[in-house]
């Protein structure tokens, strides 16, 4: 027809247009067999071709190229992390994981970042030095992001977190704890996400220096809750009680903010020891704070507990794990916190029975580190120098059991042995005679050659004011 012009593409065009579908094609093909080896045949070649897939503007071609970068990263045996890291991939990852009208590459791509914060401190630093936590934040703050990417957004946060004080702290003032303190107010986090959730507010606070308690008090309340709904045994609860635990080492105010230590003191009887553990542990942290904060475990039956457990330890320790010999010292580092609060509280660890089972670990331990904290608990019983107090202890044996502790050749158990001795003997001369006829004035005179000046000093002053000295120890006196 007259006038009608038909446009064709040029012969060039549509070879060019041919040659960049089959190089798609190609590339695609390829990347999809290194897939299906799940990532361990992938070469640096391939990787290579990823990070061109990547940059495409093709979006399933990207899929296809983050997610084997994301497998690259996963390799047990050897990830690539420095490899793609040094392709300079770190920003277009960022990107990708706000591609938010398709989830799956988002997903891949965090993932992807999750696998590289896995690495090295310089790894997260990287991540940091390219935007990665704030889009994270911003990630953690959308709540139109799916369930996948939200729990893959909130392991990556938590690698960061989990790596050093420095990456903690980066997270701690980026507020991505408080976001998060948030969904959970509002219930929007899913049932599916609560492990990495639990697991990124404990990675907030752990490590030493601890954080400041203002800047994570917002968090206790969660923890709390997680307690209280989370499954016995899922890993989210070992988190959360392992969470709490770390707070409770902050100090005083720290564990006054605690309000669930009724709880802690149920799961310190939990059947797997990994809960149990944590739980214990998070409740010694809270008897060695004041005293109002060691009634309050009282108040929940610690030291029933206490005695459930001891009286199934084996203080000896022959062919015991390092883990059960590490269990029997928890358990006496943690009464020796209650026997150093007030004297009802001591009153209350003999009421429980509790002193002849500590006595009897005195006399039989093998191992000096059990040892210590067991001499450690009568001796804060005698440091109030309380008549009825003293008079349980030596009637119960303790002076014979604290007199056999000199086979350990231990600094920490000598001075102890005489701290605890000096006590005793203040309270009441009648008991100066057992001390001699158990073989405590040779034991004195000898530690009066000892090197360190604290343990020759306070042999010295025990001898002094219990003892008429002799010529000898007169003229070293004077």
């Amino acid at each position: 027809m007259e006038g009608f012009f038909l446009w064709r593409p040029s012969t060039f065009r549509q070879q060019k247009m041919q040659m960049e579908l089959e190089e798609v094609e190609r590339m695609m093909k390829s990347l999809h067999v290194v897939q299906e080896s799940g990532g361990a045949d992938v070469t640096e070649v391939n990787l290579l071709e990823c990070v061109t897939a990547v940059m495409s503007d093709n979006l399933d071609l990207v899929l296809v190229g983050v997610r084997t970068i994301r497998k690259a990263l996963a390799i047990e045996t050897c990830p690539k992390i420095d490899f793609v890291v040094n392709l300079g991939v770190v920003p277009r990852l960022v990107e990708l994981s706000k591609v938010m009208e398709r989830p799956e590459i988002q997903y891949e791509a965090l993932w992807s970042l999750t696998n590289i914060g896995s690495g090295t401190t310089e790894h997260v630093r990287i991540l940091l030095n390219n935007g990665t936590l704030t889009c994270l934040l911003w990630l953690l703050q959308n709540p139109d992001v799916t369930e996948d990417v939200l729990d893959q957004t909130i392991w990556a946060v938590g690698n960061i977190a989990g790596d050093c004080v420095a990456t903690r702290n980066a997270v701690i003032e980026s507020g991505a704890h408080t976001v998060i303190v948030q969904r959970f107010v509002h219930n929007a986090i899913p049932p599916k996400v609560y492990s990495n959730a639990f697991w990124f507010l404990s990675n907030v606070v752990r490590n030493k220096p601890h954080p400041s308690l203002d800047d994570v008090r917002c968090i206790i309340p969660i923890l709390e809750r997680g307690l209280e709904i989370l499954p016995e045994d899922s890993g989210a609860l070992l988190d959360c009680i392992w969470a709490i635990q770390y707070i409770a080492d902050f100090n005083d105010e720290a564990i006054r903010n605690i309000s669930c230590v009724p709880r802690l003191v149920a799961l310190s009887l939990h059947p797997d020891r990994r809960y149990a553990d944590a739980a214990f542990r998070a409740c010694g942290n809270i008897v060695s704070g004041d005293d109002v904060s060691t009634q309050i475990a009282l108040n929940a039956n610690l030291l029933q507990v206490l005695q459930v457990k001891l009286s199934n330890a084996d203080f000896r320790g022959n062919g015991g794990s390092n883990n059960k010999r590490s269990n029997v010292r928890e358990l006496m580092w943690c009464l020796s916190n209650v026997t150093a609060g007030s004297v009802e509280q001591v009153r209350a660890v003999i009421e429980n029975g509790l002193i002849p089972l500590v006595v009897r670990c005195c006399a039989e331990a093998t191992d000096s580190k059990i040892a210590t904290e067991a001499l450690w608990v009568l001796s804060n019983a005698t440091s109030a120098k309380d008549p009825t107090i003293v008079s349980y202890l030596v009637h119960s044996g303790a002076m014979q059991a604290v007199m056999s502790m000199t086979r350990f050749n231990d600094d920490k158990i000598v001075s102890n042995w005489l701290e605890f001795f000096s006590n005793v003997l203040g309270v009441d001369p009648n008991y100066r005679a057992l001390f001699e006829g158990l073989g405590g004035l040779k034991v004195c005179e000898q530690l009066q050659l000892h090197p360190h000046v604290e343990i020759y000093m306070k042999a010295l002053e025990l001898l002094g004011n219990h003892f008429v000295a002799s010529e000898e120890t007169a003229e070293v006196v004077s």
